[in-house]
């Protein structure tokens, strides 16, 4: 919901929509064979918000931005494990 707010103007989603809308693109993704979902969250996304109303182009750029904020997101949580990850193995070789 705060995604749709902060990224396009005279979307106007229910918070229970967006809830929704997201976790079930999310479970589809992890259920799809390509790696990451790539497409899949995307597609599923963009059916249910165009589903409950929401414009078919802004549905596409909600899942676009959705897929750029996640994705962001796993790559900064991973960050900081892979570089210490060198530091680790040296330590590990000292023992």
């Amino acid at each position: 919901q705060l995604l749709a707010l902060g990224t396009l103007h005279g979307v106007d989603l229910s918070w229970s929509v967006a809830t929704g809308a997201f976790t079930a693109a999310y479970v589809a993704g992890y259920l799809s064979m390509l790696p990451g979902g790539i497409g899949m969250r995307e597609t599923v996304l963009a059916i249910i918000l165009t589903s409950t109303g929401v414009p078919a182009t802004s549905a596409l750029a909600l899942a676009a931005a959705s897929r750029v904020i996640v994705t962001v997101n796993q790559v900064g949580a991973a960050l900081p494990f892979l570089l210490f990850r060198s530091r680790l193995s040296d330590i590990i070789k000292a023992d």
